[in-house]
């Protein structure tokens, strides 16, 4: 789970910096909502493996592309994007492994 968060933070950080530059990583909320989504999709609902992790790290990705389209609502954020994220990957997850059982 540790791992799971540090990776997810790390990647939500970085991608936070790179696009948005350090004002947009200041107050950790680049890193907070996809540490959240790697924990959830690496370590807690999906079986360990690398489906996990790599649904982890695209995860963590598309939470903070997810973050951007909340950022234009009038409505406060939260953790939304984590939730909606980790509802689509989950969905997407389900579906892989009844198409191929695996």
């Amino acid at each position: 789970v540790g791992v799971a968060g540090l990776v997810g933070s790390l990647v939500g950080t970085v991608m936070t910096v790179a696009t948005t530059g350090l004002t947009g990583a200041e107050n950790g909320l680049g890193g907070y909502s996809p540490a959240l989504t790697a924990i959830a999709l690496a370590a807690v609902f999906l079986p360990h493996g690398r489906l996990a992790w790599g649904l982890g790290v695209v995860g963590a990705v598309a939470t903070v592309l997810v973050s951007w389209v909340f950022e234009v609502l009038p409505v406060p954020t939260y953790t939304w994007p984590f939730v909606v994220t980790t509802w689509a990957l989950l969905t997407l997850a389900g579906r892989w492994h009844a198409r191929t059982g695996a």
